[in-house]
């Protein structure tokens, strides 16, 4: 399972639940639905030189194009969603003025946990790049806006945000139920593709967490699931550069496949060795979701690889019945940590490759 302190495992994850490395930081989107930062270890924020706090420097990008560029922050141990703000539980931030900030925490931190910061007020079409950063800067700290227990504010009494709290929390109680479904969803990949098992009781991050599991003799596979803050369109997983193929299931049933190699088929004998490769995955694929066996009504599956040919990204995303709104979404990372195997895929890549040139030049 991933360990936070494990570069290997974590350098490999390409969306992480926890922004552990005090080096390097972390940077993660924000928005109405995805309205949290990933989970900071308590042991990260830095001592400061001169006062009696620890810190931790965040830089807020707005598009230019978006109208709203102010929300209000919290701050909170997520062991027992306490704030770690002191005089108040949250800060008023308004990117016109500076879009860098440095939080500085007073109270003491618990050993062991996990800090975690939370976006309020903004609208459904909101969207924002953070950046967190832990080592000392000394060019911050002279230009950023310190955030401190002069300046913190009480959530309460924000009229603004009286309604908007208590919407969200309605929305979190439904949140979770759909949780509880993308954890059972994702017991069910590991155990019919990889026959493994998993437990699902790590996931402890209501919104986001990841899994990294070990598929012997030459597999590496990361697991992760999203769950928004409500029903929405918006896509949490990005699929890799090259498309092998998307499939749409309906209770079920394949009702719809698309693969990027269809421009093969009817294609002189050159390419019969091509054509039969891609029949043989589109089996595959159809044997695959055949055997998940999964309940839900309706959901797609998008297969895809980089360039070089190194993983495998099996894009899952369930849909509330039959609409077009996200109930949960999975990824599954494979990593091939076989050289032969990497270097069989590199061959059909090129010659996939090889014929596509051919046809350019037809």
């Amino acid at each position: 399972f991933c360990s936070d302190y494990s570069n290997m495992y974590y350098d490999s994850a390409e969306y992480n639940a926890s922004c552990s490395n005090k080096d390097k930081g972390c940077s993660f989107q924000v928005s109405y639905n995805y309205p949290i930062s990933p989970k900071i270890p308590t042991s990260i924020p830095s001592d400061a030189i001169l006062s009696n706090y620890r810190y931790i420097y965040l830089q807020f990008n707005i598009p230019q194009k978006q109208k709203q560029k102010t929300f209000y922050l919290e701050a909170y141990d997520t062991s027992d969603g306490k704030t770690i703000i002191s005089n108040g539980d949250c800060y008023f931030i308004n990117t016109t003025e500076n879009i860098d900030y440095e939080i500085r925490i007073y109270k003491k931190l618990k050993m062991f946990s996990y800090v975690q910061f939370g976006f309020l007020g903004i609208s459904s079409n909101f969207t924002m790049r953070v950046t967190l950063r832990f080592p000392l800067s000394i060019s911050l700290y002279f230009n950023d806006i310190a955030l401190t227990n002069s300046n913190s504010l009480n959530k309460s009494d924000i009229p603004s945000l009286s309604g908007y709290l208590s919407r969200r929390e309605e929305k979190i109680n439904q949140q979770k139920k759909r949780e509880n479904l993308a954890k059972e969803t994702c017991t069910k990949i590991m155990e019919n593709l990889f026959k493994s098992t998993i437990n699902v009781t790590i996931f402890e991050d209501p919104y986001f967490s990841f899994s990294v599991i070990p598929v012997p003799p030459f597999l590496l596979v990361n697991i992760s699931y999203s769950v928004g803050l409500d029903l929405s369109t918006e896509n949490r997983f990005q699929s890799e550069s090259i498309i092998l193929s998307q499939t749409a299931v309906l209770e079920g049933k394949v009702y719809l496949h698309y693969d990027g190699l269809d421009f093969l088929e009817g294609k002189d004998d050159s390419s019969k060795n091509a054509i039969k490769t891609v029949e043989s995955y589109n089996k595959l694929v159809t044997d695959m979701i055949s055997e998940l066996e999964i309940e839900d009504n309706y959901y797609t599956l998008t297969i895809s690889t980089n360039a070089d040919v190194s993983l495998i990204i099996y894009t899952f995303s369930f849909y509330y019945e039959k609409t077009n709104e996200i109930n949960y979404e999975i990824q599954v990372q494979i990593i091939l940590v076989n050289s032969l195997v990497k270097d069989m895929l590199a061959e059909i890549e090129e010659s996939y490759d090889t014929i596509d040139k051919q046809e350019k030049i037809k």
